[in-house]
């Protein structure tokens, strides 16, 4: 597993036990309403590469095309920075989905809350924090630091690596739904074997044409939406 952890330990108090459901969310456009300008970042990912003479899939998301085109660290690194920059403008200045709060104060009880971004951790850690949310989260997951070692890029959605180090980490959770907006999110549910759920409303994806049938399609944040979670959790045991 090449993700970095944040973790936080919830306190049971006697007798009480710690919750066999668990919900991992995605954060761009899932919990967050991105600003990120992923256009801006393909392309200039797709020009470093480019400069050094590398052959690359242009219609891949950004992670799976650097991770295709398998780049030298040095130049990884740069690519990374390059990354990060233009996703930490995106990230102060993006808001937070409405009813995100509510909604994440309804669920917590009743089941673990993690969180895994392909963002740098740091940075995501940040925005939960800014918006006063990160407390609701047992568990957060995501890039690590460019400087570090090249093999922390390497388990980012759709690869189900961070998903399957989620279960590992809470064994005592018996059920799990991801829960996002995009397509990796889908992908990396699925290869982990976990049920998907899908949250689009200020980006959408044609999941027919993937051939990926969400459990449900939740358009906003609200009573309605948690309570759908909830029984989809529940069904079954």
């Amino acid at each position: 597993m090449s993700l970095r952890f944040a973790e936080r330990n919830r306190e049971f108090s006697q007798g009480q036990q710690p919750p066999t459901y668990g919900l991992i969310f995605d954060l761009d456009n899932t919990l967050l309403r991105s600003a990120i300008d992923f256009s801006l970042m393909k392309r200039e990912v797709c020009r470093l590469l480019r400069q050094a003479c590398l052959t690359f899939d242009g219609s891949l998301p950004v992670s799976a095309l650097i991770a295709a085109a398998a780049p030298p660290p040095q130049l990884a690194r740069e690519i990374w920075q390059t990354v990060e920059r233009i996703e930490s403008c995106g990230m102060e200045a993006a808001l937070l989905e409405p009813g995100v709060r509510e909604a994440l104060r309804l669920l917590w009880p009743a089941a673990r809350l993690c969180l895994l971004t392909n963002n740098l951790l740091s940075a995501a850690r940040r925005a939960l924090a800014a918006f006063g949310i990160e407390d609701y989260f047992d568990l957060a997951a995501g890039r690590a630091e460019a400087g570090d070692e090249p093999q922390v890029l390497g388990a980012l959605k759709p690869d189900p690596g961070g998903m399957l180090a989620i279960c590992r980490a809470f064994p005592g959770v018996k059920k799990w739904l991801a829960v996002g907006d995009a397509v990796i999110d889908a992908q990396a549910a699925e290869a982990a074997g976990i049920g998907f759920v899908a949250y689009n409303n200020s980006r959408a994806e044609d999941w027919q044409a993937h051939w990926i049938k969400p459990l449900a399609c939740l358009k906003t944040w609200d009573g309605q939406s948690v309570r759908l979670i909830e029984q989809i959790l529940t069904q079954g045991g």
